[in-house]
């Protein structure tokens, strides 16, 4: 029998105030509204791209990344980042000028 791991996400992250107002900042530049739950997952998710020190310049893959403020954080923190999304997405006019963006990538 395999053995699955489940990892619950306590809501001390909320309290990473740096955090908080680095997705916050985004948010704004992008006029997005977002829910607290997404603001648990993307404070996780940063702090686990720093405790496995995963060096800035590296790809990585935003998958389900839709209008979602992740993907602007990561490329302002010096990664690539490939977003895909079933849905059309246009880029935001706000993010045009701070970012290079290839729409046209296939491989």
């Amino acid at each position: 029998m395999t053995n699955f791991q489940m990892t619950l996400l306590s809501d001390e992250l909320l309290s990473d105030r740096a955090k908080l107002d680095e997705l916050s900042h985004w948010l704004n530049v992008m006029k997005r509204p977002q829910g607290w739950h997404y603001d648990l997952d993307e404070v996780w998710i940063l702090r686990k791209f720093e405790t496995e020190k995963v060096p800035a310049g590296g790809l990585v893959l935003d998958a389900g990344g839709g209008l979602g403020v992740m993907q602007y954080v990561l490329a302002a923190r010096g990664y690539n980042v490939v977003s895909l999304d079933f849905g059309r997405r246009e880029i935001p006019k706000e993010a045009k000028g701070i970012f290079d963006f290839d729409l046209g990538a296939h491989d």
